[in-house]
């Protein structure tokens, strides 16, 4: 597959929304359809903003990609346009970016995003261990596999390796993996609704939801995210109060003689 020159690409648009991801962040995307292929997309994809930065793993023998990991501008992964699938910059070995069907992730479904605590030390490490993937990949070192070593399961190793979250048995699931992060998130947790147009809709499956509708059921995990947050916000507020105990013998006998029922 020929890389593209910067002509084909174009600004991204960000005109109606603006959002503010923490320096590292997990993101989700809904499996979709596309009128322009037969290509089942079941399974949702996941892939990780580092300080404005977002690394995604594709399979590069169906892409005919010439590298591993997928380095983009967060802004760019969303909204970017462009007129190859693959662009290669020679010239700039960290430049790989990947538009599945010429178009950003937020122009083909829906996207959420849950933000993740790590160091900065951890951030660097994430961001090594990516570069060493690459490494490994022009060596024939490492692979691709859609089950067992894809985009969800290598995040979760690499933020794994960095000491970042534990490893679970379903992290190769996206919808499962995911769903971990948000529930174990103490950062903001959102829904980036997508701009798509008639090219694409959002699949009413997803691996790893069961038999729901793979949208409502992360909309409702999103909510209930928030709803903990904020009764675990409300019982440190509570419980940063210091009660004060009043001295009833202060009190004058007017204001004793106030209490209905007799002096309490």
């Amino acid at each position: 597959m020929q890389t593209t020159d910067s002509r084909s690409l174009s600004a991204p648009t960000v005109d109606d929304e603006q959002f503010t991801f923490e320096p590292l962040t997990v993101f989700f995307s809904l499996p979709f359809r596309s009128a322009e292929s037969r290509s089942l997309h079941l399974w949702g994809h996941i892939a990780l903003n580092v300080e404005g930065t977002t690394y995604q793993i594709f399979d590069p023998g169906a892409l005919r990609a010439p590298f591993f990991v997928s380095r983009m501008p967060t802004t760019q992964w969303l909204y970017g346009t462009s007129r190859r699938w693959v662009h290669r910059d020679p010239a700039d070995p960290k430049y790989g970016h990947v538009y599945l069907y010429g178009v950003g992730e937020a122009l083909r479904t829906t996207v959420y995003h849950a933000g993740v605590r790590a160091s900065e030390s951890q951030r660097r490490q994430i961001r090594n261990s990516f570069a060493a993937m690459d490494d490994r990949f022009i060596e024939s070192a490492v692979g691709f596999h859609f089950r067992q070593s894809n985009c969800s399961s290598i995040v979760a190793r690499v933020l794994s390796e960095a000491g970042v979250i534990a490893h679970d048995r379903r992290d190769n699931v996206p919808f499962a993996f995911f769903s971990r992060v948000v529930r174990e998130s103490s950062s903001e947790n959102a829904k980036i609704n997508a701009r798509r147009t008639e090219r694409f809709c959002v699949r009413r499956f997803c691996v790893g939801s069961g038999l729901r509708d793979p949208e409502k059921r992360m909309d409702a995990r999103i909510a209930e995210a928030r709803d903990r947050a904020r009764r675990q916000s409300t019982w440190r507020y509570v419980s940063d109060c210091v009660p004060i105990r009043m001295d009833r013998s202060d009190e004058s006998s007017e204001h004793r003689e106030e209490y209905k029922g007799g002096i309490r």
